[in-house]
């Protein structure tokens, strides 16, 4: 990270997606996988990409590291990293991307380590390739950054494996490579999925020290709402590849979320002070790529849903500050619900 940057760069989002839509290659559905999905990121802060499998949440991650399958195209929109627009740069541009401007963590470790080199390499490459260190220097460094992710006898550790090591430390060392260069932003996708609680709450407190200390833009991207409370400062919420509500963490989770989809997902997590009590579950699925609806798309699973009004294609709506929500019946629904508490 450039640490000379004036309060205009700062204030300047460091990501942000606008109208961004991919399509599938050889799909006859008008309706793109994902919909004008439109987001930034700022310096230091984290903003939470969330919904539940299939909602195209990954999809957009990849495609601003250009990483999309072969199977996916970009149908529009732009993606501006520091003010420069990088979608449909080429697998060279993106190589020199990757790592330095942009740091990754995937949800598996053990699938995203190299199996065949020794850990110590595998963070001091990155430093090597878009820094110029030398070896030597490199592998210095490396040791440094296993101490601060918290592995302890760190120069021990360089020669280890990743199978020699267990998952905490696997991801601890996934994070480590991310931020070797001290990118701009960093891309978690389900970084403490694969992990157990208490394994995870200390990625999570490391993840927020290493935010505090670099002045990290973190896009965390999860189907986790816990995870989302404990470290987002702001969401968006997606649904069959479009944002059906945004706005600051808090007041999206902790006083009323506004979208019947966000309604049922949070309503959908297990509520640990009702004992005994049955699990809420959202009915239907979401639709698949040649399935998806031109209207609401989440119509066939709501509970609110008028078959007029939300047959029609949904704009997001504005709610208040910095608070939007895609559905055309919002303030009905919240005004409705209100006064039933009244």
């Amino acid at each position: 990270m450039n640490h000379s940057q004036t309060p205009t760069d700062v204030r300047r989002p460091v990501l942000e997606v606008e109208d961004l839509s991919l399509r599938r290659v050889g799909s006859a559905n008008p309706a793109s996988l994902v919909q004008s999905v439109s987001f930034d990121v700022r310096h230091g802060e984290c903003l939470a990409l969330i919904g539940e499998s299939g909602c195209g949440k990954t999809l957009t991650s990849m495609s601003v590291l250009g990483l999309l399958p072969s199977a996916i195209s970009v149908a529009g929109g732009a993606v501006r990293l520091n003010g420069t627009d990088i979608l449909g740069s080429s697998e060279a541009e993106y190589a020199r991307i990757r790592g330095k401007s942009i740091g990754a963590i995937f949800q598996d470790p053990m699938s995203s380590l190299d199996p065949t080199m020794r850990i110590g390499d595998q963070i001091a490459e990155s430093r090597r390739i878009h820094l110029g260190e030398s070896r030597s220097d490199a592998s210095r460094r490396a040791v440094e950054l296993l101490d601060r992710v918290g592995i302890t006898n760190a120069k021990s550790r360089l020669g280890s494996y990743p199978f020699e090591l267990s998952g905490g430390m696997q991801q601890r060392v996934m994070i480590a490579a991310a931020i070797a260069c001290e990118p701009d932003i960093l891309i978690a996708d389900e970084p403490t999925t694969a992990l157990d609680v208490t394994v995870q709450a200390g990625v999570l407190d490391l993840l927020r020290t290493l935010q505090a200390e670099l002045g990290l833009a973190v896009l965390l991207v999860t189907h986790d709402l816990g995870v989302v409370a404990d470290f987002s400062d702001r969401l968006a919420v997606m649904y069959a590849g479009q944002i059906v509500e945004r706005g600051a963490t808090r007041e999206v989770l902790d006083e009323l979320p506004l979208h019947p989809y966000t309604k049922a997902l949070s309503a959908s997590v297990m509520q640990t002070a009702r004992a005994h009590s049955i699990l809420p579950t959202i009915p239907g699925r979401v639709p698949s790529a040649d399935e998806m609806p031109l209207g609401c798309r989440f119509q066939k699973r709501c509970a609110f849903a008028d078959p007029d009004r939300c047959s029609q294609p949904q704009e997001e709506v504005p709610v208040g500050h910095a608070r939007t929500s895609r559905c055309v019946r919002v303030h009905e629904i919240n005004n409705l619900e209100v006064l039933a508490r009244a």
